[in-house]
């Protein structure tokens, strides 16, 4: 059992050529310096592009990453660094099985089944600022840590490629 997240930047795509460098070091620069503040760090990262899929072995630990993730994303001043201010951290999240293996192409760690598609399929139903997860990691966290995290119930994904519609939650912290 771990707990994945997938995010990415919405707006990315359309981005010039010229501004890729900006991006790189501001915007994925401050991503990375969250997770590399984090007390629990994942125990599977990649990347790709504005692409990221972390895995953590607890929920709770997931959940702090994806608050770590837009809080600093939130602190950019996108204008400033004349990006458009438009571009919008969406985090999907969610807590199942998974197989821990070695990618026969490139020869590294690799995590993989059915369940890491939920948590990818969740993502695009994102809202740009938001952090939604599945009912799985929304009901663990409600179970051991609702004194300190929310999750309201959002609604249902599209459903896509064959993936069915599921329920999703919006992640914050308790006040």
């Amino acid at each position: 059992m771990k707990a994945m997240l997938f995010a990415d930047v919405q707006g990315f795509g359309a981005l010039r050529d010229d501004q890729i460098p900006v991006f790189v070091d501001a915007v994925m620069g401050r991503l990375a310096s969250a997770v590399d503040s984090l007390s629990a760090r994942p125990v599977h990262l990649e990347t790709w592009g504005d692409g990221l899929f972390l895995v953590f072995d607890a929920p709770i630990d997931a959940a702090r990453a994806a608050l770590a993730l837009m809080e600093a994303h939130r602190t950019l001043d996108l204008r400033a660094l004349g990006l458009p201010r438009s571009l919008g951290l969406r985090i999907a999240g969610h807590y199942g099985p998974v197989h821990l293996c070695t990618n026969p192409m490139t020869k590294s760690p690799a995590v993989m089944g059915a369940h890491v598609v939920v948590a990818a399929r969740i993502e695009p139903d994102v809202a740009p600022g938001s952090i939604c997860v599945s009912e799985a990691l929304a009901g663990a966290l409600a179970t051991f840590h609702g004194d300190t995290l929310r999750c309201g119930y959002v609604g249902r994904t599209q459903g896509r490629k064959g993936f069915p519609a599921t329920p999703i939650f919006s992640l914050s912290r308790a006040i």
